[in-house]
């Protein structure tokens, strides 16, 4: 049943009030957006799931969002990031007390970013179907296979969690979870940075102008596409963007020779972006940014070194069938091995390898090969 009226919407929250854990998923398009544009919320408990239509004018949707801000519930969903941005915008807040199933998935070995459709066979045996994901969930009304396929995210997910925790909690894992958890619901993880503004753009112009000039021509386009509610790529594509960073004009005359640089963009942006390079061009050199130098050979974990220690960790998440990258990823092994702060210092992840890693940095333990398998031991 799709929920587009008040009373309807009333009687599903009367219900879902008295859940202490509940299962929500959402569908949305941001094809041509830069928001996600919210089609459809999934809410579910063990006993019922609905869906609400958020695009039903008659419907007040605060008393839900309120729920899902409720610190003492539960909220479970798979894959969570994109929907707890949707939550984010619509509250100005992140949604405590989340169970992301797929970070909890790592800590079983179920894999680093296992499907929906996938978790459910592992867990619950039961395979999903996929015929509506590539659904156009704006049109209305949505048929009853569309329905069914979007309360399927909930009603499976709310046992699959079940399943999740059980399993989590005979193994003593369930505190595993924490740190991925955090950092999921950090405020910094919705914040835009220049670092993930300009990830894959390469300069051939190394000067700190042109290094600069990116990245805040990248903040530029993101705030500009924020305020416009387009894609950032609408804007300008990345291509153009570095082009603008490398050559840096201050006026329209400039431009007109540039590949990929349209007189139609700079007439509408041209006002707003002279004046940012221009201000870069008669910048002082110490107020211009640089990146981040290379690390000395000094300040690197050497090579074969790092191999071996990867190995382990591979070989202790085989042994413990959990997900490499929830014990550690290679900076955490390399700060590791150079003695800087890391993941493997403490808590579990100290107990279950960092020890057993110190002992074969300083040649206390040592690899073997027995019977054709991995095994650790001390030296001999």
């Amino acid at each position: 049943m799709l929920i587009q009226t008040q009373a309807d919407f009333d009687q599903a929250l009367a219900h879902l009030k008295k859940a202490n854990v509940i299962a929500v998923d959402t569908e949305f398009h941001r094809e041509r957006t830069y928001y996600p544009e919210l089609c459809l919320i999934q809410v579910g408990t063990e006993e019922e799931a609905y869906a609400i239509d958020p695009l039903a004018k008659e419907l007040d949707l605060q008393p839900l969002l309120d729920l899902l801000l409720d610190p003492k519930v539960v909220k479970v969903f798979h894959a969570a990031r994109q929907d707890l941005e949707i939550f984010q915008q619509m509250t100005g807040k992140v949604l405590p007390n989340v169970f992301d199933t797929q970070i909890a998935a790592m800590a079983l070995g179920f894999g680093e970013q296992i499907s929906y459709i996938n978790l459910i066979e592992r867990t619950l045996s039961t395979r999903l179907s996929k015929a509506q994901q590539l659904t156009n969930w704006q049109r209305r009304p949505l048929t009853d296979q569309q329905l069914r396929y979007a309360l399927d995210d909930v009603v499976y997910l709310i046992k699959a969690y079940h399943n999740i925790i059980d399993r989590l909690k005979s193994k003593d894992r369930l505190s595993w979870l924490d740190d991925e958890e955090e950092r999921l619901l950090s405020e910094e993880a919705f914040a835009s940075n220049p670092d993930q503004l300009t990830k894959g753009m390469r300069l051939k112009d190394r000067s700190p102008q042109a290094y600069t000039a990116l990245r805040r021509l990248a903040l530029w386009r993101d705030e500009k596409a924020q305020e416009e509610n387009r894609p950032r790529h609408y804007i300008i594509k990345n291509e153009a963007l570095i082009v603008l960073a490398q050559q840096r004009p201050t006026t329209a005359p400039e431009t007109e020779n540039m590949r990929m640089i349209s007189k139609d963009f700079i007439r509408r942006y041209g006002s707003e972006l002279f004046p940012i390079l221009q201000e870069i061009q008669s910048a002082d050199a110490a107020d211009l940014e640089r990146p981040a130098k290379r690390p000395q050979r000094s300040e690197t974990a050497d090579g074969m070194v790092l191999k071996l220690t990867q190995l382990l960790v591979a070989h202790t998440a085989e042994q413990e069938n959990i997900t490499p990258r929830l014990i550690a990823t290679t900076s955490d092994i390399e700060d590791f091995i150079l003695g800087k702060p890391s993941q493997l210092d403490k808590g579990w992840r100290y107990e279950l390898l960092g020890k057993e890693l110190k002992a074969l940095l300083k040649g206390e333990m040592a690899l073997f090969i027995e019977d054709g398998s991995l095994v650790t031991g001390p030296k001999v």
